[in-house]
């Protein structure tokens, strides 16, 4: 379920199967007051925005099972104009109007700016509502072939100079992973295009700190573990799992915080060695240094690691990135508002100036 607002601190496709007059499903469980609010936000401001500009048709090209309640979709346009009313950035979302559902839902955008300019498509993350109908007809009826209308929206995103300059922390929660694995993409993407393409290591430029009950409920945490091993050592994720589960590393290593660990901390020093330009190989850096677990939730003292660890390969080379001392680090927070709150608030206290979230759920 889609935001309740924004609070930035800082700055017909052919081919398409039918669309049915069935009645949208009705959900079984009972509805809860802020999912209820949530879906009244996005149904009111999608009103709004009709008269401005009309909703763009896009055909689901594909539609998988993530997690148990977790859809994730690819959506793909037809033509250069409907490419061109899709453009986004890295934060923004869609509403999206399901073949009979009188209602829009409300779904972060999960994939780059570049694969729509590229492909022509967009993916979506979209987990299962108690109160969203267009939530349930994603998870209960839709099909590769089936049409859609998506439109645009959100105030709070991350700007092309942002991921090409700033160092940027991450924050998601739950189904919040969506939008900061569009920005992951697009750093990992500016990073590896273009004639100054190297393969040698880089400095740190962003962490994703990305909290889950458990493995299974993390959405797309393979895919963000392939990008930060795919960076080169610019973009590190830390998995916090706030069910109790184990967090033996399944590639073999023992997890940041997990007594089984061998090393008391070497993850850490293996990652600032591997920084400075150790030779470390590829599969090494990338079970240790750039991919760990942990147990519990996201607090104060993982903001704080994630900070310095950032300024300190800031330091060493600025001018490779063009950025100015002073801009600081960009934080991008997604997920339910207890987390986004506490995370806001840590944030701040920590001399983040920059700090943008959308409040949600």
């Amino acid at each position: 379920m889609r935001r309740l607002g924004a609070s930035p601190s800082g700055a017909g496709a052919s081919g398409a199967r039918a669309a049915t007059a069935t009645p949208a499903p009705t959900p079984s469980s009972p509805a809860d007051p802020l999912s209820q609010a949530a879906e009244a936000y996005v149904v009111t401001r999608a009103a709004s925005r009709d008269a401005a500009n009309a909703p763009t048709a896009v055909v689901v090209e594909s539609v998988r099972d993530e997690t148990e309640s977790v859809k994730f979709l690819r959506l793909r346009a037809s033509g250069e104009a409907a490419v061109a009313a899709l453009a986004f950035r890295p934060g923004q979302w869609v509403d999206f109007y399901a073949p009979g559902v009188p209602k829009p839902g409300g779904f972060s955008i999960a994939s780059s700016p570049a694969q729509l300019a590229t492909r022509g498509d967009i993916e979506l993350a979209v987990k299962k509502s108690r109160s969203s109908a267009c939530g349930h007809w994603i998870h209960d009826e839709c099909a590769p072939g089936d049409e859609v209308r998506v439109r645009v929206g959100g105030r709070c995103f991350l700007t092309e100079r942002d991921i090409a300059t700033r160092p940027l922390l991450l924050v998601a929660g739950g189904i919040g992973i969506g939008p900061l694995r569009s920005a992951a993409k697009a750093l990992t993407e500016t990073l590896f295009t273009g004639p100054k393409t190297s393969s040698r290591p880089r400095p740190l430029r962003a962490v994703l700190l990305y909290s889950g009950k458990t493995r299974a409920e993390l959405a797309l945490a393979s895919d963000v573990e392939a990008l930060a091993r795919e960076s080169r050592g610019a973009f590190r994720c830390v998995f916090h799992l706030t069910g109790g589960e184990a967090t033996k590393d399944p590639k073999g290593g023992g997890a940041e915080g997990d007594p089984s660990s061998s090393d008391g901390g070497g993850d850490a020093k293996r990652r600032r060695k591997n920084e400075e330009g150790s030779s470390t190989s590829d599969a090494s850096l990338a079970r240790t240094a750039w991919v760990s677990f942990r147990v519990g939730r996201i607090d104060a003292a993982a903001l704080r690691e994630a900070l310095d660890d950032l300024e300190r390969s800031g330091s060493r080379e600025p001018e490779e990135r063009g950025s100015k001392p002073e801009e600081g680090a960009v934080a991008f927070l997604c997920g339910p508002p207890a987390m986004s709150d506490f995370a806001e608030a840590a944030l701040k206290t920590l001399g983040v100036k920059d700090v943008r979230l959308e409040r949600w759920w």
